[in-house]
């Protein structure tokens, strides 16, 4: 069951246990013996597989432990009983739940019933939901051997021994679920949850931004370029005359859908917001305008504007294009700008989770410790992290993200078809805001199980 052959152990240069050869049979029971530091814990932490020898062979349950994985070393685990010295558990789960976690572990059912007769066996029934910590130290002794009773193979430690192989086809309702193995608070917990708040709230506001961007520069680069505006100035008794030549020309020039002259009063319209609603124009000295609309495939300006200088010397071509150009490359940086603020909103929420589960990982050391020795693989952990942190980012997101819909829908609104547009979402842009929980709980997810993996093989 167990053999070591010429094992050594040691560390940093210092040779702690060597020329170990012995085979402890099966069916076999044991006394280890020593003075304080001769190296009994050391030489049953070999027992069990916790340590591996510098040099030699150890063999338990027939497997060479020098060939085998972490994982598989994990589920070689399932097969061995240890009760410390210490009795650890996982203090924050009841004692039923730390009897029935290494069942759970190996994926083996557990009922009820044999949980409940296990528990009366050892005296404990009445403490079936009491936590590690509210246990005397009598009651954790009794405890600790429960707590093994899912081990086939061999036994290390001391305590009660009784078989117990469960044969009920569902879980008890002790059985933790399996994100519960880790502690639910913790120096992780309240980062995750405001940090996935702040970043949804920031990215809704981002991709208001990218989409306002967006219609300013389907606005300005679609309507405004079919249209033109010819600035007639001249002397009063000539004005009349080049406006019409202007419309004349104008009505010749291939590219050129309509042409009309604007009135005074829509003039007046124009320069009403800079002026105010009781601009005299028929008084001013204010340029005819004349409002063109060209075709999609556009006309030729620098021709057009050959013939009104000989035609009409007082008429200014204006095709919006030394104005329209720059705003439409505004809009574009700007949009870009919120597609880059989204990826930078993602990477941040990424590292921050990743730092909150380093922490998390650090601060349940002990507990990662004791999953290991009743037989967790690494995937198991960090699954249980993976569960935990995703619903802390889903549900902070999910806050973050309720807040900034309710502050840009009450963003003033610009009416449609106006020259600018108002910052936030329109029509079926607003479903795009309800993606932003869903994409931090998958990026929590991504950042927590490689944060995760990362931090337990290290460790290895």
């Amino acid at each position: 069951m167990i053999e070591l052959r010429d094992a050594v152990y040691g560390y940093t240069g210092k040779v702690l246990l060597s020329g170990i050869s012995l085979t402890l049979p099966p069916g076999s029971f044991h006394f280890l013996t020593g003075p304080s530091g001769s190296g009994k814990t050391t030489f049953l932490k070999l027992c069990y597989g916790e340590l591996r020898p510098t040099s030699g062979v150890l063999s338990i349950l027939g497997e060479d432990l020098s060939r085998l994985t972490r994982d598989q070393m994990a589920v070689m685990r399932r097969r061995i009983g240890v009760v410390h010295q210490d009795c650890e558990f996982l203090d924050h789960l009841p004692l039923a739940e730390n009897v029935a976690l290494p069942l759970l572990l190996a994926d083996r059912p557990v009922a009820e019933g044999d949980l409940t007769e296990l528990l009366a066996w050892v005296g404990l029934r009445s403490r079936a939901s009491a936590f590690p910590p509210e246990l005397s130290g009598g009651e954790r002794q009794r405890g600790a051997g429960p707590a093994h009773q899912g081990s086939s193979g061999a036994a290390c430690g001391g305590g009660p021994v009784k078989p117990f192989l469960p044969a009920a086809t569902g879980l008890s309702a002790f059985a933790p679920r399996i994100d519960r193995i880790v502690p639910s608070t913790g120096p992780g917990a309240m980062l995750t949850l405001l940090t996935s708040a702040a970043m949804a709230f920031l990215a809704v506001f981002a991709l208001a931004l990218a989409f306002s961007a967006n219609r300013l520069a389907d606005s300005w680069s679609g309507a405004l370029a079919a249209t033109a505006t010819v600035r007639i100035s001249a002397a009063p008794d000539q004005i009349d005359v080049q406006a019409r030549r202007v419309l004349d020309v104008l009505a010749t020039t291939p590219g050129i859908l309509s042409a009309r002259e604007m009135p005074p009063e829509e003039t007046q319209a124009l320069l009403e917001p800079w002026f105010g609603p009781e601009l005299p124009v028929e008084t001013l000295p204010i340029p005819r305008l004349v409002a063109v609309t060209t075709e999609p495939r556009g006309f030729d300006a620098d021709g057009l504007r050959l013939r009104l200088s000989a035609e009409a010397p007082g008429a200014v071509l204006d095709d919006h294009n030394r104005w329209r150009a720059p705003l439409v490359d505004t809009a574009i940086v700007l949009r870009r700008i919120a597609v880059l603020s989204l990826a930078l909103i993602g990477g941040a929420t990424a590292a921050m989770v990743t730092l909150a589960v380093q922490a998390a990982l650090a601060a349940n050391a002990q507990v990662i410790r004791v999953l290991h020795m009743i037989g967790a693989r690494d995937v198991t952990i960090a699954r249980a992290f993976v569960r935990r942190f995703t619903l802390r980012a889903f549900v902070g997101s999910l806050a973050g993200t309720a807040a900034a819909t309710i502050a840009v829908s009450l963003l003033p609104v610009v009416a449609d078809g106006e020259f600018l547009t108002h910052v936030g979402f329109s029509g079926s842009e607003w479903l795009w805001a309800l993606c932003v929980p869903v994409i931090a709980a998958v990026t929590a997810l991504i950042a927590t199980r490689a944060a995760a993996l990362r931090r337990l093989r290290s460790e290895a």
